[in-house]
């Protein structure tokens, strides 16, 4: 158990504690004994789900969620993570908010790569692009196919089914894809948008 408090000229304003569970093995309703036991009600709860979403993750437990902290880039199956987390947020008990730590990785990328489109001319090659290449670092794949998911959406594109990673614009243009794997170090470093006209580069370095 850890106190946290929040100073306010120089007094203690706002006080919490952390409870951090290591649960190994066990079954579904060990779990939640377990936790339930500790949780007073009338406080909002925060949870930071570490690993995969197993069986534990049941309805019982995320009913009574205010917040949830994941972090999809250890997922060993993040398709089937992604499931389980909308059908949980599908129920009707549910009114927790997620937020996915390989999504907030790339914040800072997101809004740099916005800014450079913060000029008129720089907009109208956005509708012009032909493809987007992202690096990452080792075991960070899907942050770099989060925020090129991002991409898409801003632009209004369509995934198509083919073959490698492909968006389809509103227009009907393709723009391919490619991620590539560099090294160890921060998940995201390089992601380079390309049109017939110039290119968009974002870099860590």
């Amino acid at each position: 158990i850890t106190a946290h408090c929040q100073l306010h000229d120089g007094h203690k304003s706002v006080c919490s504690e952390q409870i951090s569970f290591v649960l190994e093995g066990g079954t579904m309703n060990q779990v939640r004994n377990i936790v339930f036991a500790h949780l007073d009600s009338d406080l909002p709860l925060v949870c930071w789900w570490q690993g995969d979403l197993s069986a534990n993750f049941s309805e019982r437990f995320y009913s009574v969620m205010d917040m949830l902290f994941v972090d999809s880039s250890n997922w060993t199956r993040p398709a089937e993570g992604y499931a389980v987390l909308q059908g949980a947020l599908d129920q009707s008990t549910a009114h927790f908010r997620v937020y996915d730590l390989s999504w907030l990785r790339s914040h800072l990328f997101r809004t740099a790569l916005a800014s450079c489109f913060s000029g008129a001319t720089a907009l109208e090659e956005s509708r012009r692009l032909q493809s987007v290449e992202i690096t990452h670092s080792k075991g960070h794949r899907l942050a770099g196919l989060l925020i090129a998911a991002w991409v898409g959406v801003r632009l209004e594109c369509k995934l198509e089914p083919s073959a490698g990673i492909k968006l389809a614009t509103p227009e009907g243009a393709a723009i391919s894809v490619s991620l590539r794997e560099c090294g160890e170090g921060e998940a995201l470093k390089r992601i380079e948008l390309r049109s017939a006209n110039g290119s968009f580069c974002v870099s860590r370095d």
